[in-house]
């Protein structure tokens, strides 16, 4: 993926305990299929090159996505996390989608994510700013037009 895709989860793993007094944490955090399928067809309309796959949400930014170039002090993570779930085919990383993925699952409201690629990680490459922030104005207006479809 490269900064600028859009990357839209159709499920995805997520840290133990998370919504623990809702749900156990073997139930599964999925989109809803009907939803998806509509914006993965609008961003791509959009001119976006658009992936699909199973994401990770998990609780921390640093620790919780292995990430330790930014932490100078305290515990460290481990930095062989990321490979454990790229050797599992888990596509990205962020901290909210399992979260709306299950409630909405449980409260029966469908619900999908659609996320601007800010950062490759195994590239270095960053989108700037500026650039970033037209991307997500163009990819909300795909998921609009794709909500009142």
């Amino acid at each position: 993926m490269a900064p600028g895709d859009i990357m839209l989860n159709h499920a995805m793993v997520r840290d133990q305990g998370m919504l623990a007094a809702y749900v156990s944490d073997v139930y599964p955090a999925v989109a809803d299929f009907d939803l998806l399928q509509k914006i993965k067809s609008y961003t791509a309309r959009a001119g976006f090159n658009v992936h699909t796959g199973i994401g990770m949400t998990t609780q921390s930014y640093y620790l919780g996505q292995g990430r330790g170039h930014a932490i100078e002090s305290g515990p460290k993570p481990d930095t062989s996390l990321m490979s454990y779930w790229q050797e599992r085919h888990i596509a990205n990383c962020e901290m909210e989608t399992a979260v709306l993925f299950l409630l909405a699952s449980l409260y029966q409201i469908p619900a999908a994510n659609c996320l601007v690629v800010h950062v490759n990680r195994l590239s270095d490459q960053w989108v700037p700013d500026k650039v970033y922030k037209g991307y997500h104005l163009k990819a909300a207006e795909a998921v609009l037009g794709a909500c009142l479809e």
